[in-house]
C-alpha cells in the first residue's frame, strides 16, 4: 500500500498508522507498506484504503514480487523481527503468571482475567505473525500451560 494522508486533522495520521500496525503491515518507506498476499490481507487493506479515502487521503494497493530490491527471505525476516518483541512481551507476562500459579495457591479471578487478556493479545499477534516469529512457539507453550492449570 502507498498512502498519502493530509496534514489535518493530526489524529488521522495516527489512526492510519495504528491500523496498519494492527494489520501487521511492514513499513518499507515513508508511506509504503507491505503485507503478504492473501484474501484476508487484501480485504483488510481494501477496507483501510476506503477509510483513508473517506477521510480525505489517498491510498493505492499493488501486488508485487520484489520490494525495494529486498529478497523474499529478507522480507520474511523483517516481518519476523517486527513481531518478535510482541511475543517477548506476552511471554514475559505469561511466565510471571505461570510462576504465580505454580506456587500452588488457589487461582483467583484476577489470574483468570489476566490469562484472558494475555490470551487475547497472543491471538491478535498470531493473526499478524505471517512467518512464525521467534518466540511464537515458546509463548504458545506457556499459554497452554497456564490454560491447563486454570481450566483443568
Amino acid at each position: 500500500m502507498l498512502r498519502q494522508i493530509p496534514p489535518q486533522p493530526p489524529y488521522f495520521r495516527a489512526k492510519v498508522l495504528r491500523r496498519l500496525n494492527q494489520l501487521g503491515a511492514l513499513p518499507i518507506k515513508n508511506s509504503a507498506y507491505v503485507v503478504p498476499a492473501s484474501d484476508e490481507t487484501l480485504e483488510d487493506m481494501q477496507w483501510l484504503r476506503q477509510e483513508i479515502e473517506k477521510d480525505g487521503g489517498e491510498a493505492w494497493l499493488f501486488r508485487t514480487e520484489v520490494v525495494a530490491g529486498l529478497s523474499d527471505d529478507a522480507i520474511r525476516e523483517a516481518f519476523r523481527a517486527m513481531r518478535a518483541p510482541d511475543f517477548k512481551r506476552v511471554a514475559e507476562a505469561a511466565r510471571a503468571l505461570l510462576a504465580r500459579l505454580r506456587k500452588g495457591r488457589d487461582t483467583e479471578k484476577d489470574d483468570e482475567a489476566e490469562w484472558r487478556k494475555l490470551n487475547q493479545r497472543f491471538v491478535e499477534i498470531r493473526k499478524i505473525d505471517f512467518f512464525e516469529a521467534p518466540g511464537h512457539r515458546e509463548t504458545e507453550a506457556i499459554m497452554e500451560s497456564i490454560d491447563q492449570i486454570l481450566h483443568s
